[in-house]
């Protein structure tokens, strides 16, 4: 009996660097609030539309550690400015996104719910703050 081992193809670098843009996205979103510091809702849109290509593991993981920790610190903020509305939506996305019980959607189904988060991510870019 033969064993044949498959090398695994390598995506580019550059995939790999947005990787390392989501841990940056973490130091970034522990320093004070993310309303603030925008680009990081930019970089973690762009680092969810990437999962939609073929990535190893350790990305999506790493992606939901990420998402995680800035929805969890949005949610904080949400909270601290009384926004009730958006302060449930930053906490039901950390929830969805926490690593620690996956929650088994499917790829197509996790595919279009980082599409959409995506979205509102970018959206929250281009939101501008309310003054109340």
């Amino acid at each position: 009996m033969t064993y044949c081992i498959k090398r695994h193809a390598t995506p580019p670098l550059i995939l790999f660097s947005i990787g390392y843009l989501a841990l940056f996205l973490l130091y970034l979103s522990s320093l004070g609030m993310v309303e603030e510091n925008k680009i990081i809702l930019l970089l973690l849109a762009i680092a969810l539309l990437v999962c939609l290509a073929p990535m190893p593991y350790g990305y999506y993981v790493l992606i939901r550690y990420a998402t995680t920790i800035l929805f969890a610190v949005m949610a904080y903020d949400y909270f601290q400015d009384k926004q009730k509305g958006l302060y449930i939506t930053c906490l039901a996305l950390a929830l969805l996104f926490q690593p620690f019980m996956k929650i088994p959607l499917g790829r197509e189904v996790w595919n279009f719910v980082d599409v959409v988060v995506a979205i509102f991510l970018v959206y929250l870019f281009f939101r501008k703050k309310s003054m109340d």
